[in-house]
């Protein structure tokens, strides 16, 4: 029989794992993300429930998040669940918002290097292209 205080442990840690996950999805998970095109300029702007990140679109890249971010240099994560912070990769030093392993890997304006993962990142890209005036490879 497990003693009361190891089974009161248990839960309490389970618990509290659970409360985390519940802060960690709705304060750093994406919740939108789409481009919009200002005075002749392409943003990307991801909405999280505490900020939204404008970030000014130089290059777009469909990748996954482990092609671009192998190293957590800073940040949270969940593995399979969200990831939100500062990695390093084989492209340098890239910040990361991802709740999909699939998303964008954007080159901003001012050389700053961004994964977003979010499940609308195939239309996100397609919308990228048409706006360059390129087409989309199956």
């Amino acid at each position: 029989m497990i003693p009361l205080a190891i089974l009161i442990l248990l839960i309490g840690t389970l618990l509290l794992t659970i409360v985390l996950i519940i802060i960690m999805e709705g304060v750093y998970m994406p919740k939108k993300a789409f481009l919009k095109k200002e005075n002749n300029e392409l943003f990307c702007i991801v909405k999280c429930i505490i900020n939204t990140w404008t970030i000014p679109v130089d290059e777009i890249e469909l990748k996954r998040i482990g092609e671009v971010a192998t190293i957590r240099l800073f940040g949270v994560g969940i593995p399979g669940v969200i990831s939100h912070g500062i990695f390093s990769g084989p492209y340098g030093r890239v910040t990361a918002i991802a709740k999909t392993r699939e998303g964008l890997f954007i080159r901003s304006k001012d050389g700053k290097l961004y994964f977003i993962g979010v499940p609308e990142a195939k239309e996100i890209y397609s919308q990228y292209l048409q706006e360059r005036g390129e087409f989309e490879v199956p």
